[in-house]
């Protein structure tokens, strides 16, 4: 009986040391991974769309030359790009492309894309995940995606509150009730 007792908890204990060494290398391999994809290619994409952002006036779009930039990123790293950066990009390089077709030329380089930030958000959720997901500091309000939407939606709420409060500002000024102060 002795016997059993001792080769059962040899057996458990093989079995445990294994599935934890298993789950500790797939843990190490997934965060290699990951702190590659962040070095190639979410901080390059990520450099050059911070290039667009303007103080004062937030992100404004990117222009084809940038636009390149990111899909010469992308073919250098294709082992690395996600299918939904994949067709974000692809999108506005069938915009270009459509608009090649149609006119016989390219469109002027200044032109801007990615007026719905869409790459944008992908690139700033994606590049916070990544972070926070190697333990390096990031913004939590992008690291966690709902949170991002949540503070989206409260910004557009709070903008349409705004401009219901200066449509019924103009509109008193508009029917000559300016400041209307009673008299004594």
């Amino acid at each position: 009986m002795e016997f059993w007792k001792i080769f059962a908890t040899a057996v458990l204990t093989a079995s445990a040391t294994n599935i934890f060494g298993y789950f500790k290398e797939k843990k190490f391999a997934s965060s290699k991974y990951a702190e590659q994809v962040l070095k190639e290619l979410y901080v390059p994409i990520y450099k050059i769309l911070t290039k667009s952002i303007i103080p004062g006036n937030g992100y404004e779009g990117i222009n084809r030359g940038q636009l390149e930039e990111i899909k010469e990123i992308i073919e250098k790293h294709p082992e690395l790009t996600d299918p939904r950066l994949d067709s974000i990009i692809y999108r506005y390089l069938e915009d270009i492309y459509f608009e090649y077709n149609q006119t016989g030329d390219y469109p002027e380089r200044y032109r801007t894309y990615d007026l719905d930030r869409k790459l944008f958000e992908y690139i700033l959720i994606s590049f916070n995940q990544t972070r926070r997901y190697l333990g390096l500091p990031s913004d939590l309000k992008y690291a966690y995606p709902i949170l991002f939407k949540f503070r989206v939606w409260k910004d557009k709420k709070s903008n349409q509150r705004i401009q219901r409060k200066i449509r019924k500002i103009r509109k008193k000024e508009a029917n000559g009730d300016r400041h209307h102060v009673p008299e004594d």
